[in-house]
This record gives C-alpha cells, sequence and structure tokens, in this order.
C-alpha cells in the first residue's frame, strides 16, 4: 500500500523489474537512492555494518513485523486522503474565476 501511495506521489518513479530469491528463514529490506550516489551509498552500508554489529537490525526488524501484523495506519485510498484537498482546490478555483468574470463584465 505505501508503495503504490509513493508511486502515486512520484509518477518519475519506477519499480525495477528484478526477483530477489529470500529463503523463507530470512527477511528482505532494500533502501532506494538516487543514480549516482555513491557517497551516500557508502555512508548508509557503514551505518547498516554498525547497526549489525550492535544488533540493532534485528530489534528494528522485530518491531516492524509486528507493526506490519496490525495493519496499516491508514488504510484509505489516495482519493479518500487527498479527494477533500482537491475538491476545496477546485471550488476555489471556480470561485476565484466567477470573481474575476464579474469584475471584467464591471468594467
Amino acid at each position: 500500500m505505501a508503495a503504490r501511495n509513493y508511486l502515486d506521489i512520484y509518477p518519475n518513479v519506477v519499480i525495477a523489474d528484478i526477483e530477489i530469491e529470500v529463503p523463507e528463514e530470512k527477511t528482505a529490506q532494500s533502501i532506494a537512492f538516487p543514480k549516482e550516489s555513491q557517497a551516500l551509498i557508502t555512508e548508509v552500508n557503514q551505518i547498516i555494518a554498525e547497526m549489525q554489529k550492535e544488533g540493532l537490525i534485528e530489534e528494528l526488524l522485530e518491531k516492524n513485523i509486528e507493526e506490519a501484523k496490525v495493519g496499516d495506519i491508514d488504510s484509505r485510498s489516495t482519493l479518500q486522503i487527498y479527494g477533500p484537498l482537491f475538491l476545496r482546490g477546485a471550488l476555489t478555483t471556480i470561485g476565484v474565476a466567477f470573481v474575476c468574470v464579474i469584475a471584467k463584465n464591471l468594467e
């Protein structure tokens, strides 16, 4: 659900057409980076290595799995979330256009 919402917001982002095999007893996480960001990738890899060394990765994974079992916090569709904002914006635009038409005809 979160990935679909992200794709709706950022239409230039695409999902890579690759398959990643993960044994059932393992979990997989992924991080997206901008192209040509080797310095950032190196820094994130260092942070992940430190977290693994301190045992924080497993702790965070367990926490995330528990939260995922509870379900999405906001299971509404994009239209349900942003629809009222679009409607309010459309009504404001119509109102401004109406005032402009009246003002133009008063000249």
